[in-house]
C-alpha cells in the first residue's frame, strides 16, 4: 500500500484569490483530481503530457464506497460494461482513501491531503495542468511525498487513530415524495447524520467488533455539516452544480487489534459512507 501527503497553499494572494482554499473547501473536486493521479495504461499511453480533457472512463476507480466497515464487498450497483465510476464495487486491491486536514497554527494557511492508495499513485500526472495547487514556495521538501507501507497488525496491539466520517442511520419513516422519488431500492428509509455526540459513539462502537477492532479509548468531535458540490444532474456545467450536505465528525483515540484480518481488510477499505468526500479514512500510528 501506499500513503502520500499532499501540501496545499490555501493562503489568500495578494489579489485576493486563493485557488487552493476554494479546491480544498470542496472535497468533490478533490476527489476528482485525486481520481487523476491512478490512469489507466492506456491513458498515459495516448497521453502522456495529460494535453486531453480529464475523462472518468480514462482513470481507474476510486472510492470504496461498496464496502462495508469489515471491508467485505456489498451488492454491486448496476453499471454500463466496461464503464468506470468511482462508486463502483471492487476488491482490496484498488482503489483510495483521502482525508483533507488543517495545518494547526500554520501561518500561511496550509492544508494536508493524506491519501492512501492500493497501487502507487502518479502525482505529477494528476498536477501537471494545476500547479498551483501544490505551489507551497517556503517548503524546501518534497510534495507530495509518497511512502510505501505493508500493513502487519497483531492481535492485542495497541495503535492511535483518527478517523473523519460521516455516521449516519436510516430514517425509519422516510416522506412518501422522497420515496417516490428514490424508488423501490431505498423503501429501508431516507440516510441521515447522528447529532449526538452518543449516537456517534455508538455507530463507532457498532463497527468496531466486525471490523476487528476494540475501543479502548476514544473522543468523538463534530465538525457539523460540510457542502459538497457535485456536477449538475442535468449536466447544465459546474457552474450550476448541486449541493450535498453531510455530517462529518472526527474520531480519535486509541484502539485494541482483536483480529489482524479482519482489521487489514478495514484498514484498506475504510469505515463508513462518504468515501469519495473524503471520508472513511482510518489513520494508524504505534500508541
Amino acid at each position: 500500500m501506499f500513503l502520500s501527503h499532499l501540501l496545499v497553499n490555501t493562503a489568500a494572494s495578494v489579489g485576493g484569490g486563493s485557488p487552493g482554499r476554494r479546491w480544498v473547501h470542496n472535497p468533490y473536486r478533490v476527489h476528482q483530481r485525486l481520481w487523476m493521479a491512478f490512469p489507466s495504461g492506456e491513458r498515459t499511453k495516448l497521453d502522456k503530457d495529460f494535453l486531453d480533457p480529464f475523462v472518468p472512463a480514462d482513470f481507474q476507480p476510486s472510492s470504496r464506497d461498496g464496502c462495508d466497515g469489515a471491508g467485505r464487498a456489498d451488492k454491486p450497483r448496476p453499471h454500463a460494461p466496461n464503464e468506470q465510476h468511482p462508486h463502483l464495487v471492487r476488491d482490496a486491491r484498488d482503489g483510495f482513501l483521502f482525508r483533507i486536514d488543517p495545518v494547526p497554527w500554520s501561518s500561511p494557511s496550509r492544508h494536508v491531503i493524506t491519501v492512501q492508495s492500493t497501487t502507487r499513485p502518479d502525482w505529477g500526472y494528476a498536477f501537471h495542468n494545476a500547479p498551483e495547487f501544490l505551489d507551497v514556495p517556503e517548503y524546501a521538501g518534497e510534495n507530495p511525498k509518497v511512502v510505501s507501507f505493508s500493513p502487519d497488525f497483531r492481535k492485542g496491539e495497541h495503535l492511535r487513530f483518527r478517523l473523519r466520517a460521516n455516521p449516519t442511520k436510516r430514517s425509519p419513516f422516510p416522506p412518501e415524495a422522497w420515496l417516490e422519488k428514490a424508488g423501490n431500492n431505498r423503501a429501508k428509509g431516507k440516510r441521515v447524520g447522528l447529532i449526538s455526540e452518543e449516537e456517534q459513539r455508538k455507530w463507532l462502537e457498532r463497527r468496531a467488533v466486525p471490523a476487528g477492532f476494540r475501543l479502548a479509548a476514544f473522543d468523538a468531535r463534530s465538525e457539523g455539516l460540510t457542502r459538497h458540490g457535485k456536477p449538475d444532474p442535468q449536466g447544465r456545467g459546474t457552474a450550476q452544480g448541486w449541493k450535498q450536505t453531510m455530517l462529518a465528525v472526527l474520531f480519535e483515540g486509541i484502539l485494541e487489534v482483536t483480529d489482524p484480518i479482519a482489521f487489514a481488510a478495514t484498514a484498506s477499505a475504510g469505515i463508513g459512507t462518504g468515501k469519495a468526500f473524503g471520508f472513511g479514512l482510518l489513520s494508524l500510528a504505534r500508541a
